[in-house]
Order: C-alpha cells, then structure tokens, then sequence
C-alpha cells in the first residue's frame, strides 16, 4: 500500500471517541437513491447523495507574477447522512429534535427517531431505519454482575421520567431510575444516534453486596421488543486465562459484540467523566472501552452494556454516593428482568436545560451501515475529496492512486473493514495543504 500522510500527527490527534458511518441503503421515504450504484457501493461520479456533495467554488490565488487570478476548485464533500431523500430531491439532514404528539421526534433525516414523553413504556424509544425498518426499544435497569459467581444486583430499575428536549439535537430524561440518580440522554445527529447514561451519584461498591470487584461489572440493560434480528460478531475485551477459575466462572470473557441490523449498526462505546454543563470527556484520555452482549432470553431481545468495576470506582470517585435503600438486594441463579408497562399516554415535551453538575457517561452508539467505498482518481469531476466530521466505513475501501482525502477541522477517517490499497500514491492530508489536490478555502 502506497498511502502518504502530509500531516500525519494533526490526523491522528484529530480522531474524537464517537464516530459517525456511512450509509449506503435506501430509506423508506427514499426513492431508491441516484447516488449509488446497483452493487450499494458509493458513486462519487453523482452530483449529490446521502452522504455527499460536489462542490466548486472559485478562488482567488496569485500567479507565477504575482497577479491575483481566478482559480476553480473542484472537491467531493463526504459527510454521512448530510441528505435524505423528499419530494423528490436530496434536501439536508437536520439535526433538530422538535415536540411530537407522543413527546418530540427528529423527522427531517436520513434516518428518523420518535421520543416517548416518558421513558417508562415499552417502546418508548422508537427509530425508523434508513431503510423503513423500525426498531423499538427501552431502558430496564442497571445492575452489579459479578462474571465469576454470576450473582447479581439491581442498583436501579427505570421509573417515570418525563422527557424534555435539549436544543437542537437532544433529550433528556432526569431521574430515571429507582434508588440511584441518573439522567439519560439520547443525542441525534446526522449519521449516529447516541444513547447515554449519566450517573450522578456514586453505586455501592461490589464488596457492600458479597462481590467480587475484580470480577464484577457494572451493567446497563435494555429492551429491544419491536425490530428485525441482527447479525452478531463478537470482539475479545478480557479473558480470564487460568483454565480452573475459567471452568468455574458464569461470564469468563468481557467482549464487545458488533450488532448489525443491516441498516444500522451498534458499535464500540466508551465510558467516561463528563464536563460539567455538557456532554465532553472531562478528560480525553481517560475514556473505558464498555463491552456490549445481545440476549435472546425467553423471547425478549436484551443489549446487555458492561463496564468493569475497577474502572467505574475510578470514573465516579468524584460523585455523592447513593444513598442506601432497602429494596435493593443481592440476587442470584437465573437473571430476570422487570417487565416494562404498556405505554402511557403521550403529549408534546417542553425545551429543558443541562444541569451543571458532574457525571459519569456511560454510551452507546448506533451507526447507519456503509456498503463499499472507492475513492477513485477518475471521477471525471475532482480527485479531491474532504473529509467532515468523523467518518467510520464499517464496510470495504478502495483506495486508488492520485486520490486526496483531506480532512476539515475536528474530522477524522476510520476504517473499521478491510482497506486495498494503491499501487501508486495516495495522500490523506489536512483542509489548509493547498500543495497536493484541489485547494480548498
């Protein structure tokens, strides 16, 4: 592979902990989209499409005598989910949440989400695929799992909590669960959906309850009852490689399952001590890797987030304890789960604000899916293209030589599949190098 980096260490420390995908299905409301090919790969030869533009604009540069002249340049936008498909024409996404008669939605995107005024309903969480799939979900508790003895407590099971909207993009429901006071946010934009849960107090320590804290976890669980059934493929976080204490252990491995609903895609969360007042890491370099498992259990399809103790003392160390209860109580044999009720009635939310007080965050992320990707030298229009935001490509890349991917500000390029390469040079450089490709600004 024949790849040159111009600005290598700018690129990587441009990369944030959340990402965005590409995708490459057509939506119900989508017509089925002059922006792809018939295999579902990208084709960059169209003037616009669900995740990118052409763009032209003329500059005004100086020549070899210093005269100022006119110069056009040529690139390809590349940003995921910047269009959806209305009326007949690509309009772009955007990431506004606003009052709906169940409680507030994000309609007027590339992929759709209805927000139940309480978040205590089955269902109460209702996304519409890009490609018309819907999937219904909803919180059920946190809970301590020790992996070792497969004892279990629940720290907090969900309860009423009115949603309110956070402008533009978000929703909070403050509260949400018994015996522990935590907040949870769900965050729309263009091509991901995040989901998080905010801890401001402080759970009793696994040893308070008879757990092991080496082996014990932190678990956030929820229910799936309304969407197709995804493909799973599991990612190794930690293992417990002593083969006596693994024979003996309920939960031997910690790991990270990739959840693929064709359409949309669940990837890699993070747990971490957010900024007062907002959603930041309050430090970049402290984030935890929270592994993720699907369940079917009798029938109900369960996503199972899960963050070693260790790690969660250290993220909410800063944080009040929770105050003790009664209710409750160290639990063991078969795991079962809280039925959620029947849905409640439903009115439009009101704006509300962030609280500024500290908390742990902790994630989890839903992509639109990525078919393959060529960035080409041939488009017959730029061999230029940029970079905005953070890009995930869950799906193959073809790099071609003479292809220059820039990257904007703050935007990054992730491969999560297989890349070929060239077998001439290609560049990835950033937005401000106007010595290879197309200038840009």
């Amino acid at each position: 592979m024949n790849l040159r980096d111009r600005s290598w260490l700018r690129w990587v420390s441009m990369i944030p902990a959340l990402v965005l995908a590409v995708a490459l299905e057509a939506a119900d409301r989508i017509a089925p989209p002059p922006s792809q090919t018939p295999s579902g790969d990208y084709d960059f030869t169209a003037p616009i499409g669900p995740h990118h533009r052409r763009v032209e604009t003329t500059l005004k540069v100086r020549n070899d005598k210093g005269e100022l002249v006119d110069k056009i340049s040529r690139y390809i936008e590349l940003n995921p989910g910047m269009h959806f498909f209305e009326n007949g024409k690509w309009t772009p996404t955007e990431e506004k949440i606003l009052p709906h008669p169940k409680g507030a939605a994000a309609e007027n995107g590339f992929y759709q989400v209805i927000f139940g005024k309480n978040l205590n309903q089955t269902g109460a969480i209702e996304m519409i695929f890009p490609d018309g799939q819907r999937q219904k979900n909803h919180p059920i508790g946190l809970y301590l799992f020790d992996r070792s003895s497969g004892d279990w407590v629940l720290v907090g099971a969900i309860k009423d909590s009115v949603g309110q909207i956070l402008p533009p993009n978000r929703v909070i429901y403050r509260d949400a669960f018994e015996d522990i006071r935590a907040d949870v946010i769900y965050t729309y934009q263009k091509g991901q959906f995040e989901a998080d849960v905010v801890l401001r107090e402080r759970p009793a320590s696994p040893e308070s309850w008879g757990l092991n804290p080496d082996t014990t976890v932190l678990e956030m669980v929820s229910e799936f009852p309304v969407g197709p059934n995804p493909k799973i493929s599991k990612r190794l976080l930690k293992e417990e490689r002593d083969a006596t204490k693994r024979g003996s252990m309920q939960q031997p491995e910690l790991s990270d399952d990739g959840i693929d609903f064709g359409a949309i895609q669940m990837i890699q969360g993070n747990a971490f001590q957010m900024q007062r007042g907002n959603r930041k890491p309050a430090d970049k370099e402290f984030k935890v890797e929270v592994g993720k498992r699907w369940k079917l259990d009798n029938g109900r399809q369960l996503l199972c987030e899960q963050v070693d103790w260790p790690a969660i003392a250290q993220l909410t160390a800063d944080l009040n304890p929770a105050p003790s209860n009664t209710r409750t109580k160290r639990l063991g044999g078969k795991r079962s789960w809280p039925q959620a009720r029947a849905p409640v009635s439903q009115s439009p939310m009101e704006p509300g604000v962030l609280a500024d007080e500290p908390g742990m965050v902790l994630d989890y992320i839903s992509n639109v899916s990525s078919g393959t990707v060529v960035f080409n030298s041939y488009t017959g229009y730029s061999t230029t293209y940029l970079v905005v935001n953070t890009v995930t490509l869950t799906s193959p890349v073809v790099i071609m030589g003479g292809a220059v991917i820039k990257y904007d500000r703050n935007a990054s390029l992730i491969f999560a599949s297989t890349v070929t390469g060239p077998t001439t040079t290609a560049y990835f450089t950033a937005i401000d190098d106007h010595t290879v490709g197309d200038q840009i600004g």
